[in-house]
């Protein structure tokens, strides 16, 4: 009886990410990786949980969605391919340098380091977010 009663009553909560000029509306759900940055420049990245109606918490941390700048979905695989085919193409880069002779090797193995650094710093560079100053709201609904 009581599982039955929570499977009926029980609802999803969901983060609500709703554009103001157009009322375009994106739900994420609960226990979902995000990215978040706020206000005051803290960025996590994590799976989200939903404290209560106004805020959210990221691996231990709370966050009111009052103060949040930007939020953008954040998928494990995406961010893991994403890293292996910078990090892996930038090395290939770097280490073709290394055999290359002339002045070209150093040219090569300069790029191969930055590609290299650019896919251990930023796995999600193509997914800019959903950011206030763009007209997105935040909040928590079921």
């Amino acid at each position: 009886m009581i599982l039955c009663t929570n499977t009926i009553l029980g609802q999803d909560r969901v983060l609500k990410i709703i554009n103001t000029q157009n009322n375009n509306e994106k739900i994420v759900e609960e226990f979902s990786r995000i990215k978040l940055k706020t206000f005051s420049g803290v960025k996590k990245v994590g799976k989200f949980e939903i404290v209560d109606s106004s805020s959210v918490k990221i691996r231990g941390h709370y966050f009111k969605l009052s103060d949040v700048k930007i939020i953008k979905k954040y998928p494990l695989a995406f961010s893991i391919a994403t890293k292996i085919v910078f990090i892996g193409g930038g090395l290939a880069i770097a280490v073709t340098g290394i055999y290359t002779p002339g002045g070209i090797a150093v040219l090569l193995f300069f790029t191969g380091g930055v590609v290299a650094y650019l896919g251990s710093e930023s796995p999600n560079i193509f997914n800019k977010g959903h950011s206030v100053k763009s007209n997105w709201a935040f909040s928590i609904g079921l």
